[in-house]
């Protein structure tokens, strides 16, 4: 049996599969998840060996499929997504921080081992809570102005990527190229084709 001494836990969405608005049902769906034999015994939620962990968010547990800034219970389902990830009151991406903004994004920045030296920095994105229709079945068409991240993340992303560090990881719950398959999808099909 191989055991695993994880220095972080990264949940980078999809994290769990409910669609819709019932966030009962999402909770139930978050539960199962946690309460799975390995998370339960390797995961950051063992009082013996406890592991920092990240998370992010992507359509099935921010929403539904394809789900943008249309979907009507964001401030719901982000509570729901900090209780499920443990997320610390103080953090801003918690609904009961003094802090409290709208948006799951976050950073850690882990020091290289011995030093006080910036080593690794962890960057998760929200590509769901301010992204615009990718489908014109989900609202009006922005074309080439089609956002995936807000002013204030984008913001917060350049200063996050001003900080001096050895490595820069970005997590995403989407892809970030576009789609290569252009045999079985159409690029018109997309808001933001051109």
């Amino acid at each position: 049996r191989t055991v695993s001494h994880p220095d972080l836990w990264l949940w980078l969405g999809d994290n769990m599969y409910r669609d819709g608005s019932d966030i009962n049902a999402k909770r139930l769906q978050y539960n199962k998840v946690k309460e799975e034999a390995r998370y339960q015994e390797h995961g950051p939620i063992n009082p013996e060996s406890p592991i920092p962990i990240m998370a992010g968010w992507d359509d099935h547990d921010y929403g539904y499929n394809d789900a943008g800034n249309d979907y009507v219970c964001k401030e719901q389902s982000q509570a729901e997504w900090a209780h499920f990830t443990d997320i610390p009151l103080t953090e801003p991406q918690h609904p009961e921080s003094p802090d409290y903004r709208p948006g799951i994004y976050n950073s850690r920045m882990f020091r290289k081992p011995g030093t006080e030296e910036n080593g690794i920095h962890v960057i998760i994105l929200d590509n769901r809570s301010q992204r615009d229709p990718t489908f014109s079945r989900f609202g009006e068409c922005r074309g080439s102005e089609t956002r995936m991240l807000g002013e204030e993340q984008w913001a917060w992303l350049e200063a996050e990527l001003e900080r001096e560090s050895e490595i820069k990881i970005i997590g995403s719950g989407v892809q970030v190229l576009p789609p290569t398959d252009i045999t079985t999808r159409i690029p018109q099909v997309y808001c933001a084709h051109d």
